[in-house]
């Protein structure tokens, strides 16, 4: 998704998903549930 908005000029600048994105909340939701800290990320 970020590439085609990169491709179609809605976005002007490059940036690395994985820095953007705040996965505590998730992490955290994951574990309200008692599932762990939640899914792993793939390196």
């Amino acid at each position: 998704m970020k590439d085609f908005l990169r491709e179609h000029r809605f976005i002007d600048t490059d940036f690395d998903v994985e820095s953007w994105i705040d996965s505590r909340p998730l992490e955290q939701a994951y574990r309200l549930e008692g599932l762990g800290q939640g899914p792993s990320r793939a390196a």
